[in-house]
């Protein structure tokens, strides 16, 4: 199977009536920012991976646009379509050409929880990496206690393929995680 791992153009999706995945920009900082720093979300992030200050999260974001312009890797804004705001980001953290594998990375304003808007964006990104990118692989790591995000996984037919101990190191406790995945193509 040919693997064409990035379009010429970044990739651009309508999820919904309300929700669309779009590039991310130095502009979604503020939002970025706050709803990263919620307790119900930070809980499951690295504390490294929090952005300390707005100038912080403009950073953040200008390197997670870039992995798309230097075709290292992809990741999306999740946008409410009637005023653009950022409400989530969803991608890939890493992608390995040589294995046509991807690791995905998600994260939501706790304000949309339990909508199905991460559902409806994974899916999509699910169909855009095995019919346009080629991905054979696509696997997530999450905390164990991440009980929100296992469901999410399975009900899209990802496998737990196994516990990772002492996984991640989060506020100074290091905690353990699951390894899941998806084959897109056999």
């Amino acid at each position: 199977m040919k693997t064409q791992f990035f379009t010429e153009n970044f990739p651009i999706f309508d999820v919904s009536d309300n929700i669309m995945l779009r590039q991310l920009h130095s502009s979604d900082a503020v939002e970025y920012f706050y709803y990263m720093n919620n307790k119900n979300v930070a809980e499951y992030i690295a504390t490294s991976s929090l952005p300390s200050s707005i100038s912080h999260a403009v950073d953040e974001l200008k390197y997670w646009a870039s992995l798309f312009t230097s075709r290292r890797s992809i990741y999306w804004g999740i946008a409410d379509k009637s005023n653009n705001k950022l409400l989530g980001t969803v991608g890939y953290n890493n992608l390995w050409h040589v294995h046509s594998r991807g690791e995905l990375s998600y994260d939501l304003d706790f304000n949309y929880w339990g909508k199905g808007i991460m559902f409806q964006a994974l899916e999509k990104i699910l169909k855009f990496s095995a019919e346009q990118m080629g991905l054979i692989r696509v696997q997530a790591t999450i905390l164990q206690s991440n009980e929100r995000s296992a469901k999410l996984l399975k009900r899209l037919n990802f496998q737990c393929e196994g516990l990772l101990k002492k996984y991640e190191c989060l506020r100074g406790d290091f905690y353990d995680s699951n390894m899941y995945a998806k084959i897109l193509h056999t």
